[in-house]
């Protein structure tokens, strides 16, 4: 987790660590989410009191919910290229897997991506693809 971040000029120190990790430690650092600053966050690691959080209508409560529901609750797809049997049948056609734009070394997602698949429309979910990207660039 990068604490107190600050919108996409806090991706600069993500990228140096990133960077530091591999190098030294042989492993990635994956992007799971960000999670909105507000004051019940702080409040709620200063206490010890995770349950502060807990408000339907605060926006960390949302995010944390969101990164649990999607990293820790739903089966990551396993790390593997797409079949040849996966690919749309016709030339034009599209399955709901191939929406999006092209996947290639070009995305920022590139190195970290398990979904990566050069040449065909990304499999990645949109709204993570454009976070990354917001970060990375």
């Amino acid at each position: 987790l990068l604490n107190m971040s600050q919108g996409s000029d806090s991706c600069e120190p993500l990228q140096a660590l990133r960077m530091a990790v591999s190098r030294l430690l042989s492993t990635r650092l994956d992007y799971w989410g960000l999670v909105h600053t507000e004051p019940l966050v702080r409040q709620a690691i200063r206490s010890f009191n995770p349950t502060l959080l807990c408000a339907e209508n605060n926006l960390a409560y949302s995010d944390i919910r969101c990164i649990v529901d999607r990293r820790l609750l739903q089966p990551q797809p396993p790390a593997q290229p797409v079949r040849p049997d996966q690919r749309p049948a016709v030339v034009g056609e599209r399955s709901d897997l191939f929406r999006g734009t092209l996947c290639s070394t070009r995305c920022l997602a590139w190195q970290t991506c398990r979904l990566r698949n050069g040449g065909l429309p990304c499999a990645m979910n949109p709204k993570e693809v454009l976070m990354r990207e917001a970060c990375y660039a």
